[in-house]
């Protein structure tokens, strides 16, 4: 029987990823180039609670005078969010975003597996320009998260368009 730890692995070696397995603490390293980031990740599996957790952390530490409007963006971005949640250390700048999901005791199906990952990388990489407009262009938190959101909406206004052009 595949245990969880090994069905992600074996998960990743069918899609032909590149990662690092730390085998002794069941945790995964790799990354991800996106559309506006090379992102760097873990996927934590934790078979005692039955989670599978994905931590992606921005390479870029928020200096100590913007730590204050970060934690605004991170506020803006996080509400209203189905699936993960924006993190920031305020001790050390450590910007991050996690996705995660309980699965059966004993049993991670690959769908529970490319939801966690893939819901992380694709909004991780999505909300990056918000963070670093706030960080280096001067943008205020709520104009960086307004012109994301509204990209994203943009977006699913095309994906609808193009699924009622399928059905249609």
């Amino acid at each position: 029987m595949t245990t969880p730890y090994e069905s992600v692995k074996d998960h990743l070696n069918q899609n032909e990823w590149k990662f690092e397995p730390l085998d002794d603490v069941k945790i995964i390293r790799t990354g991800f180039s996106g559309d506006h980031a090379n992102l760097k990740f873990s996927i934590i599996i934790d078979e005692d609670d039955d989670l599978i957790q994905c931590i992606t952390t921005y390479q870029t530490k928020v200096p100590p005078l913007f730590r204050g409007l970060v934690a605004e963006l991170v506020c803006r971005a996080n509400y209203g969010m189905k699936i993960g949640k924006f993190e920031l250390d305020f001790s050390d700048g450590d910007l991050r975003f996690q996705t995660a999901s309980a699965f059966l005791t004993g049993v991670l199906p690959d769908e529970v597996i490319c939801r966690v990952l893939g819901t992380n990388l694709v909004i991780a990489d999505k909300y990056y320009p918000a963070f670093m407009k706030v960080l280096f262009g001067g943008y205020t938190p709520e104009d960086a998260i307004d012109e994301v959101e509204q990209d994203l909406s943009k977006e699913n206004d095309d994906t609808s368009e193009t699924d009622e052009a399928r059905e249609g």
